[in-house]
């Protein structure tokens, strides 16, 4: 069980950083943000420099799905169709051509995994569903040719809403289980580009449910992107790795990053904290240090040392570049300390940790302390009752 990064615009430094540090163990890398020629050098350069990390390539061929999309570097991958419809996507010659140019390029590329193209779908029966079943069994032919290809994961991106309920969800789980994959990227689009830990507790349930059917259960190799904090409850229920990145947009995905878009204002800095099991702005430590009690909510990585020994935290520096290698760093304690025991295990440290979590919250409230809405301690009732409702169906 690790942490891997989401790539996305502005890297910077924060990758070397963060292998340096060993706070995570792979990448997951974003053609829509990066030329193809840095992308060679790219993957080259990680290789070459930490050649135990996983290096893979999510084709985000389900971007060409988006009418009139913000496509970045896209366009410049010779895979890559923008405008792709239903009706291009049921013709056989695409549904063979899309995975073979995707696969080849990943081929020459030098990654350690293949990731298959896919589309996005919304419900486990729609049209859509059956697109990507489809892209996927052509996929899987294309690899066969290959006997010396790196193995491939089957993507997976499905909509949140999907997940309100068991409808299809068995079915689907039982179409895709009979395929002859060693494993699936799975990515949850989630409906609001509002950064928060929230997930309703019904569709949580049922993608626990789904996470630990796929790896615990069939023993797929299981890798979900984009999935941040609730990352941590996937590794309870058997997600191999999960991964994040340093915006939010890399922290979970929407379309909104393929969207046409009309501007916003630059996100407040956030602060990630174990205790709290959530990400909390910057402003609201200083808030905290005034009632005395910021160092209930400090994680104690190296990069927070500093704030334990002032009144004013928000008035030290705290630049992206440390604030991700702090995030990963964090994220990599929690998914240690849930473990490799079984899964009941894992689950109890699991609620454990949210138990502990709504008492500092209660705790800090009393003391006078508020929140803002995207880090109060909402998510924290839709986790435990996600992980109480998931132990019941799935007779844990």
């Amino acid at each position: 069980m690790s942490v891997y990064a989401q790539h996305g615009y502005g890297k910077g430094t924060k990758l070397e950083a963060a292998f340096r540090e060993g706070v995570i163990n792979g990448v997951i890398l974003s053609p829509r943000d990066e030329t193809s020629a840095n992308m060679a050098t790219l993957v080259a350069n990680v290789r070459r420099d930490y050649p135990q990390a996983a290096v893979l390539f999510d084709p985000q061929v389900y971007a060409g799905a988006v009418s009139a999309a913000r496509d970045g570097h896209l366009g410049e991958y010779p895979y890559y169709r923008p405008g792709l419809t239903r009706r291009d996507l049921s013709r056989p010659g695409d549904l063979r051509r899309i995975p073979e140019t995707t696969l080849e390029y990943q081929r020459t590329l030098g990654t350690t995994r293949l990731l298959a193209p896919t589309v996005c779908f919304d419900d486990f029966r729609d049209p859509w569903s059956q697109i990507a079943v489809s892209l996927a069994s052509e996929a899987l032919e294309v690899v066969q040719q290959w006997p010396d290809a790196p193995r491939m994961l089957l993507t997976l991106v499905i909509a949140e809403s999907a997940f309100a309920s068991r409808e299809g969800m068995d079915e689907f789980l039982d179409l895709i289980t009979g395929l002859d994959a060693v494993g699936f990227y799975l990515v949850i689009k989630r409906e609001s580009a509002s950064y928060q830990a929230t997930f309703e507790a019904e569709r949580l349930k049922h993608l626990l449910y789904f996470v630990y059917s796929l790896s615990s259960i069939n023993g797929f190799e299981m890798i979900c992107g984009f999935s941040d904090l609730v990352g941590v409850l996937l590794h309870a229920a058997g997600a191999t790795h999960t991964a994040t990145g340093w915006f939010s947009g890399l922290r979970q995905f929407t379309l909104a990053r393929f969207q046409p878009s009309s501007g916003g204002r630059r996100p407040r800095p956030r602060y990630t904290s174990a205790p709290l099991l959530n990400s909390i702005l910057v402003s609201e430590l200083d808030a905290l240090a005034a009632l005395g009690a910021h160092t209930v909510v400090l994680s104690g990585t190296p990069e927070d040392r500093s704030f334990s020994s002032t009144a004013t935290p928000g008035s030290l520096p705290w630049p992206p570049d440390t604030a991700i290698l702090h995030h990963w760093r964090v994220l990599s304690s929690l998914v240690d300390r849930i473990g490799d025991g079984d899964i009941s295990e894992r689950l109890a440290t699991c609620s454990r940790l949210i138990t502990n979590a709504a008492g500092s919250y209660a705790a800090l409230q009393r003391r006078g302390a508020s929140f803002n809405w995207s880090s109060n301690a909402t998510h924290l009732a839709d986790w435990a009752d996600a992980i109480a409702g998931f132990r019941t169906l799935a007779g844990i």
